[in-house]
């Protein structure tokens, strides 16, 4: 899609393209509403962007998950450090526009699959080492016990809990 924005750009517009297409189109309200929604587009997508690198230093400082004094200072600073970092480093937009167009294939189609298969994997061998853990367990119940044995929800909350209900069966059952 990309590709294709940009050869009919290229088409239309020849050597007066700049870096941001919208900069180059007549003035318009229609362009003023694009540049709107691009720009909260950008303010939304930031936010969910930090959140996580936000939440990540909180945890390692010690900052309580409810809203606090501490929380909003921690966060304003790396905000501020952000913005500080952007407008010290001279045509930071180019640099940031190399690594994003880089980094943007490998980010979007390459790396969620292979993630989504080492997930799978790791949840395999974790649902094995329950299994083993289980038949463990049940061997050495009594001949005719019932014991309700709980799987405890993963570690981020992505799977529910299970319960499951052990029957041990023994030889004399069957005679």
């Amino acid at each position: 899609m990309a590709l294709t924005t940009t050869m009919v750009a290229g088409y239309r517009y020849g050597a007066m393209i700049t870096s941001n297409v919208l900069e180059i189109l007549p003035k318009s309200n229609v362009l003023y509403f694009a540049i709107m929604l691009v720009t909260l587009q950008l303010c939304l997508s930031s936010a969910v962007g930090t959140s996580p690198l936000f939440q990540h230093i909180e945890e390692r400082l010690k900052v309580s998950k409810k809203f606090s004094l501490k929380r909003c200072c921690v966060r304003s600073l790396l905000l501020g450090f952000a913005v500080l970092l952007g407008e010290l480093v001279p045509k930071f937009d180019l640099v940031m526009g190399i690594i994003g167009g880089t980094l943007t294939g490998p980010l979007m189609f390459v790396l969620p699959p292979l993630l989504y298969t080492k997930i799978l994997k790791m949840e395999q061998i974790h649902d094995n080492d329950l299994m083993k853990r289980i038949i463990a367990r049940t061997a050495t119940l009594d001949d005719d016990s019932e014991e309700d044995i709980i799987l405890l929800q993963r570690r981020y909350g992505t799977f529910k809990a299970q319960k499951i209900v052990v029957h041990t069966i023994t030889s004399s059952h069957f005679l």
